[in-house]
């Protein structure tokens, strides 16, 4: 779940929504990797906070572990073994991927906000 913090205005408030349902409506053509890398929301809800103010709730599938639990996993280690190295770049591959989607097919850049 996402909750939105938005700008008050009308178009502010589905900002969120209507980037997620514009990337996924993207070109479908481009790598199904890319894209698959990419959470858009599967729900979306309007909630009212106790204040009175509404926010809008985004609903995702689970997103995947952050890349340092990944490595602690598949190396049992705090740091990358030869042999979990093609693996992980099979990972920041696919991560890239998304990235290019985004950006080439959705014309969109995330800024981390």
């Amino acid at each position: 779940m996402k909750l939105c913090n938005y700008d008050p205005s009308e178009q502010g408030r589905t900002y969120e929504l209507d980037i997620t349902k514009h990337i996924s409506s993207a070109n479908h053509r481009h790598s199904a990797r890319g894209r698959g890398a990419l959470a858009t929301a599967t729900k979306a809800y309007m909630i009212q906070s106790p204040h009175g103010r509404e926010f809008l709730a985004l609903g995702f599938e689970p997103m995947r572990e952050p890349l340092w639990i990944f490595r602690r996993r598949i190396t049992h280690k705090d740091r990358v073994t030869l042999e979990a190295l093609p693996l992980i770049k099979v990972y920041l591959q696919i991560l890239l991927e998304g990235l290019d989607y985004m950006h080439s097919q959705a014309h969109v850049i995330h800024t981390g906000g």
